[in-house]
């Protein structure tokens, strides 16, 4: 039987745009409350605007690479919805040089953003769904976590991190009721890496990684899957 989400709250990380926002909408559609979280507070502000769906919405800038804003975030979400049950980790950067190419900053904001930064979110979410008996998390990582392809260096060892994070997690979650995934898409239609999503016609629609974020979500207890792959 699908597990029934209505009523439950979602976090969701990168959620101003791309698939974040895809999670976002289709999440709310089945009836669940959303923190939608980006550092882009204009993006936030439009997403508002687009869902018309009042007090079940919150929107909230926060920059997830800082450990400290991570614990607020979880407060901010908590004093507004109560209990979270679903946190989502969306949110990511790419870029793609030779190796000689990455420079410090480049080689940081990737892993930051897109390891460091899912380590903080599901450190606080064990903290709070410890404390009130379970939850899931889904992480999104990418093909480039189980693959790889040149000048890719630095994005595959973050997205490969990813999925060994998430693993890792899958098992010490289980005794506690907490439900640790990842889903893990090819190219997508978005704006991503300096490539407009208009150069992607044949790739994945950011409704389908939405959807399946939404099918591991809503799995049985008797399920144990914690990879669903999209190509």
């Amino acid at each position: 039987m699908a597990r029934q989400l209505a009523g439950q709250t979602a976090i969701v990380t990168g959620a101003s745009r791309g698939i974040g926002r895809a999670i976002v909408r289709n999440l709310l559609e089945l009836g669940i409350n959303v923190v939608a979280v980006a550092r882009n507070e204009y993006g936030l502000e439009r997403l508002q605007e687009e869902m018309r769906v009042g007090k079940r919405l919150l929107a909230v800038a926060c920059d997830i690479r800082d450990q400290l804003e991570v614990e607020r975030l979880f407060e901010v979400a908590s004093d507004r919805f109560g209990r979270i049950e679903i946190v989502v980790n969306n949110a990511g950067v790419g870029s793609f040089a030779p190796i000689e190419e990455y420079d410090e900053v480049m080689l940081d904001e990737i892993l930051d953003t897109n390891l460091k930064a899912v380590f903080h979110m599901c450190r606080a979410a064990f903290v709070h769904m410890k404390r009130n008996g379970g939850g899931q998390v889904v992480n999104i990582a990418a093909l480039l976590g189980m693959e790889t392809e040149p000048f890719a260096s630095a994005y595959c060892a973050s997205k490969w991190g990813v999925m060994g994070l998430t693993e890792a997690l899958h098992q010490e979650g289980r005794p506690h009721g907490i439900r640790v995934a990842v889903v893990a898409p090819g190219t997508t239609q978005t704006d991503f890496a300096g490539i407009p999503s208009q150069q992607k016609s044949q790739a994945l629609r950011p409704e389908t990684v939405a959807e399946g974020v939404s099918y591991l979500l809503q799995q049985g207890d008797d399920a144990k899957m914690s990879q669903l792959v999209l190509r």
